[in-house]
């Protein structure tokens, strides 16, 4: 749901959280940790370039914070982090945070959501949830562009597994259909489909001998 983009009413929510309120504090929410090589983010365009630039504070923040919390995730997360450092280098990854909350379309950042001071030029300055989210405008469509997510339950039969759309399938494949189809029909092939056309066509009017074919079919190109 949350790499498709697919719409609110399609999370899963459980009953004893529906039971307790799922809106304000106990609002349901999906925040993934990225841990992503700097040189694989798009950096060329000047809309990718702004959103790369986000990335790079958004991670130097996150590779260096130690923030306190309420509760355990964050513990959690310098544990995780730590373990992240011993592989990969703060220099090559961007290691990265934003989800989305139940019925809300702006960006979600968990216990740091108001700890991202860098989004102003005032260090620890506080600023309004509507801030936050101008700045990071387009940030979550942007890092979610660069994956591709499919998902099949387990128990999918035979019959529902072969009514995978066709983008589905390039995304299974990691192929794109028509690229495939270009390189496997090549020149050769075409003149080959051109002359049994030919050919088919004369067959036809040695069959019907009064009839001789006027119009002109559409030879492949």
């Amino acid at each position: 749901m949350f790499f498709n983009k697919r719409p609110f009413t399609d999370w899963s929510i459980n009953y004893e959280a529906k039971s307790e309120g799922i809106s304000g504090n106990n609002s349901p929410y999906i925040l993934p940790i990225f841990l992503i090589s700097k040189d694989k983010l798009r950096n060329s365009l000047k809309a990718d370039t702004e959103q790369y630039k986000k990335a790079e504070k958004l991670s130097d923040f996150l590779w260096s914070t130690n923030e306190k919390a309420k509760g355990a995730s964050l513990e959690a997360f310098y544990e995780h982090r730590k373990n992240i450092k011993e592989k990969f280098s703060p220099d090559e990854y961007f290691i990265l945070l934003v989800g989305r909350k139940y019925k809300s379309s702006g960006c979600f950042f968990g216990s740091y959501q108001k700890k991202l001071s860098f989004i102003n030029d005032e260090p620890h300055k506080e600023y309004e949830e509507t801030e936050l989210q101008e700045y990071f405008n387009g940030f979550y469509e942007y890092i979610i562009s660069h994956y591709s997510y499919l998902y099949i339950p387990v128990e999918t039969d035979v019959q529902t597994y072969t009514k995978l759309e066709t983008q589905d399938m390039q995304k299974l494949m990691d192929k794109n259909v028509q690229s495939e189809i270009e390189k496997a029909i090549t020149q050769k092939t075409i003149s080959q489909i051109n002359g049994h056309l030919d050919k088919f066509v004369k067959d036809i009017e040695s069959v019907l001998e009064t009839y001789t074919y006027k119009g002109k079919y559409r030879f492949l190109k």
